[in-house]
């Protein structure tokens, strides 16, 4: 469904292709030193794959209920921040 977004594979290459004002600064996830050797040496060294940040938590569906809701939450780390974050990608389905 996001391949099929003309700008989404653009989009991914954001992380290759951007320029930092301050070079030593950590300013996102593409900054550490885990995912710098992931893309120079590891499975992220490949511009077309991508790597996931995943949250879950468990919330009650009533107070002295037995049933949860695991609501789930993914995150593609190579789109620039503000489309990473953005409302509209939490709703997959």
């Amino acid at each position: 469904m996001f391949f099929k977004r003309p700008s989404f594979y653009t989009s991914l290459q954001h992380c290759f292709n951007r320029k930092k004002k301050e070079p030593s600064n950590i300013k996102d996830i593409y900054d550490g030193k885990l995912y710098k050797d992931l893309v120079n040496e590891g499975i992220l060294s490949s511009r077309d794959n991508i790597s996931f940040l995943f949250n879950t938590d468990g919330v009650p569906v009533f107070k002295f209920s037995k049933v949860s809701v695991w609501p789930l939450f993914l995150v593609i780390n190579e789109l620039p921040y503000e489309k990473r974050m953005a409302k509209e990608k939490q709703q997959l389905f």
